[in-house]
């Protein structure tokens, strides 16, 4: 199965959290997308995880590491951008990128963003 993986759910996923277990149950067989953009999100929520003392800098600093050995298929966003802007109105604009690359791979967007999946049927709260 195909699968987008959405920076919510990778974040999780990379520091292990009971959530992020449950997402790793999911995409375990799953042929993993994301568009390039994702891994300066997961980025992006590991710094506010540490800067609100929710997890070490090294414990970010690992998940970081692991992100890079993620078996993900890695998509340029410009191609993907068109699809995107029509879902302007409904999510933002990087969302619209996860939800534009499930669109054109026919497939679900693991998220662990409850406001993203109730905008677009194309996603999957594990």
């Amino acid at each position: 199965m195909i699968l987008v993986l959405d920076a919510s759910a990778a974040a999780e996923v990379l520091i292990g959290s009971q959530r992020g277990r449950a997402a790793a149950d999911l995409i375990a067989d799953a042929d993993l997308y994301a568009p390039q953009h994702l891994a300066v999100e997961v980025m992006s929520v590991l710094r506010g995880w540490v800067l609100g003392s929710e997890i070490t800098a090294e414990r970010a600093r690992t998940a970081l590491i692991h992100l890079e050995q993620l078996d993900i298929h890695w998509m340029d966003v410009p191609p993907l951008l068109d699809a995107a802007w029509t879902l302007r109105n409904s999510i933002s604009a990087y969302d619209a990128v996860y939800v534009a690359l499930a669109e054109a791979l026919d497939c679900r967007v693991v998220t662990f963003d409850r406001r993203l999946a109730r905008a677009s049927s194309r996603c999957i709260v594990p």
